[in-house]
């Protein structure tokens, strides 16, 4: 176990911090610098547009067939369409950066184990191919024709949505959320006339908490996007009121919760890592840092093996909360939920010395522009520059946000927030109900 905690430190220690030539257009991917090439990228996918889901309502809700054509929990026709697009995004800027053709056959994909995020894996391996939408594509994506032949994997959902899944990280969630005088305590305070509305109508009640405030934020965004009727006691200003709490609710889930954010993103962070050290060049490693054989082993092999055929792009089709979550296992803070169909990318740059660099980056949507992305000179470990931009009363703001990652934290990141395999984060889950 102790090796494996320490692969993040050795993988940050490991990275060189070489200038990266950004991109004129981040869609195309074009790259100025001749020495510098892309070896691997991990997106991590949210899924596109759905229905509302049936276990994730509040119990006075009505759900309405007619209204979700697709059926609960499924993709929305807009949100297959919104995947499909981040599909062919993704493929234009990685054929550029690549320098070549890419097929199927350069991805490994996998899915969260939800119908959602299941169908906008195979949406995205669609739009990477060059669908466009039509009927047999929705009828194959919905109905997921294709997704044992596309070989996408179904990840344990420790893996990928573990505060859906584990009783002790839902009772942490809930327990950082309530703590008196946060943010969102205070935002409760002064907004409590819609809080004690929303607790008397959606049927919750006390048992009104963060967790299943959610259940009323979800369905009440699904009918709004779709312009269906809300419920006579969801006023503009009440509908808001949920809205604003849940963008609050995702900038602070893991921010004072470092044992949260170990348990629910230190496995998917773990398994980030061991994809990019597996392309790393074993000579440079071995002459540079010898006692890597000693101590960096993924998925029970030594990563300096020659492993066959690596893929260079690995897709995990998740959900808000892993986007979220990853974005902090990276100190990136965040002030809103993360959009339907947005990514989160990393990216391991090779050089011609060699030497290795980072690269992160992130759209929130298709359809919107990026949102940040570090800065030419990515110091991977010890400096993080990004540019944060958001949408806030229909302006545009900007927050340039600078954050020192000292080497110090870089060492409590592989120490304490990594987590090897299924059976670790199996340790603080119980299996039982919650």
């Amino acid at each position: 176990m102790l090796n494996f905690i320490r692969i993040g430190l050795y993988i940050l220690q490991a990275i060189g911090f070489k200038k990266i030539s950004r991109p004129n257009s981040y869609y195309s991917g074009n790259q100025n610098s001749n020495d510098s090439s892309i070896i691997i990228t991990n997106i991590i996918l949210r899924h596109g547009e759905r229905s509302p889901v049936e276990s994730y309502i509040f119990p006075n809700y009505v759900f309405n067939q007619s209204h979700w054509p697709n059926g609960q929990n499924n993709l929305t026709d807009n949100g297959i369409i919104e995947i499909l697009e981040t599909g062919r995004l993704l493929k234009n800027r990685y054929a550029n950066i690549f320098k070549r053709s890419l097929s199927l056959l350069d991805i490994k994909s996998s899915s969260s184990d939800t119908i959602r995020t299941k169908s906008s894996a195979l949406a995205f391996l669609y739009g990477f191919m060059g669908s466009i939408m039509d009927f047999i594509t929705r009828k194959k994506i919905l109905a997921l024709e294709e997704y044992d032949a596309l070989h996408i994997t179904t990840e344990n959902d420790l893996l990928l949505n573990s505060i859906g899944k584990c009783c002790n990280h839902i009772s942490e969630f809930v327990n950082t959320l309530t703590i008196p005088n946060s943010t969102l305590a205070n935002y409760v305070y002064s907004n409590k006339n819609y809080y004690d509305k929303v607790k008397e109508h959606s049927g919750f009640g006390e048992r009104l908490t963060p967790m299943t405030m959610l259940f009323v934020v979800d369905p009440l965004f699904c009918d709004k996007t779709y312009n269906y009727s809300l419920p006579d006691w969801v006023t503009p200003e009440v509908y808001l009121f949920t809205q604003n709490y849940a963008d609050i609710m995702f900038g602070l889930i893991y921010k004072d919760n470092a044992n949260l954010l170990k348990w629910s993103i230190g496995l998917l962070t773990n398994k980030i890592f061991c994809n990019m050290l597996k392309h790393f060049d074993s000579i440079w490693m071995n002459t540079k840092y010898p006692w890597f054989k000693n101590y960096l082993i993924c998925h029970e092999k030594n990563i300096t093996d020659n492993i066959e055929d690596p893929k260079s792009i690995h897709m995990f089709s998740a959900h808000d909360i892993t986007i979220a979550g990853i974005m902090s296992m990276f100190q990136i803070e965040f002030d809103s939920r993360p959009r339907t169909a947005s990514a989160f990318m990393v990216e391991l740059w090779k050089y011609s010395n060699p030497t290795y660099s980072a690269n992160i980056s992130s759209f929130n949507s298709s359809n919107d522009n990026w949102i940040y992305s570090t800065d030419p000179y990515v110091p991977f470990i010890y400096y993080l520059k990004f540019i944060y931009k958001t949408e806030r009363n229909g302006k545009n703001v900007i927050n340039n946000l600078e954050r020192d990652i000292r080497f110090e934290i870089a060492i409590q990141m592989g120490k304490d927030k990594l987590v090897a395999t299924v059976e670790d984060a199996l340790i603080t889950c119980k299996r039982d109900q919650c």
